[in-house]
């Protein structure tokens, strides 16, 4: 299985589907890795936005806090491999 982000939530719990809106400045990102125990990081565009690991099932959470207002498109990079972008306007 490759790298993908599967759901964006906002900090209510509330899916964010891959183009949507909020107005929430807190995120959590949730996925797979390609191995268990993985080490990855969320960015935009070349920025850092967070990171984490995948429990022992490849699954992964992080929780991007402190987002201005704008749009991102959020991707997890693992060593050389990175997933398909996930695209959110932060009103």
């Amino acid at each position: 299985m490759p790298l993908i982000i599967e759901r964006v939530t906002d900090e209510h719990g509330n899916p964010i589907a891959n183009g949507g809106e909020t107005t929430s400045s807190k995120l959590t990102l949730s996925g797979k890795t390609t191995q268990a125990n993985q080490q990855l990081e969320i960015k935009n565009g070349e920025t850092l936005i967070t990171q984490s690991t995948s429990d022992g099932n490849s699954n992964w959470d992080a929780l991007a806090r402190g987002l201005a207002s704008g749009q991102y498109a959020f991707y997890a990079q693992a060593g050389n491999e990175t997933s398909a972008r996930w695209q959110v306007t932060v009103n």
